[in-house]
């Protein structure tokens, strides 16, 4: 082999060498991203876990599901009166407050409950700002729903853009072409060089229904609505004033053994 044609061999071989991680280097970039994504993904659907306990909680005290029906309407989200397994009893994080009369207990525990998953599904939904576990005085945001769909709109994005302009085919052309001895017999031999890899190497979008995020609607604050909550309460109440007394002493009895 001729100086030449050594040099020209490096040549080639460097040349395909930063194709192949360039191919290849772009596209794992993107399947790290996505692997990131999905662990947010996960980490979403732990504070889903907590909302769909405060609701449940809600939804056993007030006992039945017409009243579940009556009570989420109040607040524009009827579609939560079913998330409940009817008879089960969430380990809720909250303490019955006090009051002398059973009623007043009941009213209020159904406001904290209330209040407290407002304040969850914005904070899921939106995200807020917490301090920083290391950096004292900096704040970061939470995982929330909207940035994991904003984000998935964003990874797809790079995906299309690199099914596009940076297809297993050209890569594979741009080797045949770098080895002329090869490309001249497959001339001779009248090779095709049509490749349909593409659609079968080319990276797949991400769907937001395959990761099976729950979806909660916005509530407001209860303020506003107080007095429409009591009167479902008192309705509840006057008729199952045992029942109702019953599931409160479950939810202490947790509080208790919790120690709060």
């Amino acid at each position: 082999m001729s100086s030449i044609d050594q040099y020209t061999d490096e040549l080639t071989d460097e040349a395909l060498k930063e194709a192949a991680d360039t191919f290849f280097g772009k596209r794992r970039k993107v399947e790290d991203e996505i692997k990131l994504f999905e662990s947010k993904v996960e980490e979403l659907k732990d504070k889903s876990r907590e909302i769909e306990m405060l609701v449940s909680g809600i939804n056993y005290l007030l006992l039945r599901e017409r009243h579940c029906v009556f009570f989420w309407q109040i607040f524009g989200a009827e579609e939560l009166a079913s998330r409940e397994d009817e008879g089960s009893f969430p380990d809720l994080p909250i303490s019955v407050p006090f009051s002398i009369r059973p009623f007043s207990r009941y009213f209020k525990l159904l406001l904290d409950l209330y209040e407290k998953t407002a304040k969850k599904v914005k904070a899921y939904n939106h995200g807020e700002y917490i301090d920083h576990p290391e950096v004292s005085g900096k704040k970061v945001a939470t995982i929330s729903y909207s940035y994991i769909y904003r984000w998935l709109d964003q990874i797809n994005a790079k995906i299309d853009k690199l099914n596009y302009y940076h297809k297993s085919s050209d890569v594979l052309q741009f080797a045949k072409k770098m080895d002329v001895q090869r490309t001249e017999k497959e001339k001779i031999a009248g090779a095709d060089f049509t490749y349909s890899l593409d659609e079968d190497l080319k990276m797949s979008r991400l769907n937001m229904k395959d990761y099976e995020i729950p979806v909660f609607p916005d509530l407001p604050e209860s303020r506003g609505f107080k007095g429409r909550v009591k009167k479902i309460c008192k309705r509840v109440y006057s008729g199952n004033k045992q029942e109702v007394r019953s599931r409160m002493k479950q939810i202490a009895k947790g509080s208790d053994e919790r120690g709060e």
